[in-house]
């Protein structure tokens, strides 16, 4: 049994280490300064990845900024509920749980698909920026509202008691109190969050499209690198290079932000 155990641990450590040597040693060859800021040429046979890496930036950047405010309210709006968890507000506040637990176990495609659908197609958008960021903040909402109910939900527990105790009202204690006490759990969940969306390529590929040029405007379509990635591997023949580099950008982006989570979570 031990040795099983042990095995279950060692082969996916063995795994994703020789994932990330490959990894490392066919995308730094290609690493310089110049791949990063010049634009793709040859269809990204050769080039660099400026533009793709600015797109990345800009569509995540406003996923997370348009999907923070809505799923902190979601969280807020949770845990201020919780005091009347009967009757047809507590019937509400399950219902609402429910759909943010399924909204987290939807694949991407599905994502990407309903974004297409809604988005692109009922509202006009077509395969767009503005489509890919609306897709990529609808997708976010569930994730980061379960992280900032975790938090805010054990800020709750230490500190709503003595609050009440000293007559501050529900309201108080949540914007006064709770929310500034799980700051740093708020923090830790956009960090994730912005983690996954960096990696994120099903959903965009079916709304952003796929384009080498930086977003000019909300209606031209746009890759980030994980879309650039998929396309390079996947549909141009000879772009494997290219794609690793490209990948390994994208790593090291996923390193930074997990080591700033864990620099959030030190006390």
């Amino acid at each position: 049994m031990k040795l099983l155990e042990r095995l279950g641990l060692l082969i996916p450590i063995l795994l994703m280490s020789a994932l990330l040597i490959w990894l490392g040693h066919a995308g730094a060859t290609r690493l310089s300064l110049s791949f990063l800021i010049e634009a793709p040429k040859n269809a990204g046979l050769s080039g660099g990845i400026g533009p793709i890496l600015g797109n990345t930036f800009i569509i995540v950047g406003l996923a997370l900024t348009i999907a923070v405010p809505v799923a902190l309210a979601a969280a807020i709006a949770h845990n201020g509920a919780r005091p009347r968890r009967h009757g047809i507000k507590g019937r509400v506040l399950t219902t609402a749980r429910q759909i943010v637990d399924v909204g987290l176990c939807l694949p991407r495609l599905l994502w990407g698909l309903a974004g297409a659908a809604i988005f692109g197609h009922a509202l006009g958008l077509g395969v767009s920026a503005a489509a890919g960021v609306l897709t990529l903040a609808a997708l976010l909402i569930p994730i980061m509202t379960s992280g900032f109910n975790e938090g805010l939900s054990r800020a709750m527990e230490r500190h709503a008691a003595p609050c009440r105790a000293l007559g501050y009202s529900e309201q108080q204690i949540l914007m006064h109190v709770v929310v500034p006490a799980a700051w740093p759990s708020l923090t830790i969940s956009i960090l994730l969050a912005g983690a996954r969306a960096f990696g994120d390529a099903a959903a965009l590929v079916l709304t952003a499209g796929f384009s080498s040029r930086l977003i000019e405007s909300w209606d031209s379509s746009g890759s980030t690198l994980a879309v650039y990635v998929y396309m390079l591997a996947v549909e141009i023949g000879g772009g494997l290079p290219t794609a690793a580099a490209a990948a390994f950008v994208l790593l090291l982006l996923t390193i930074t932000l997990q080591l700033l989570v864990v620099v959030a979570s030190r006390p």
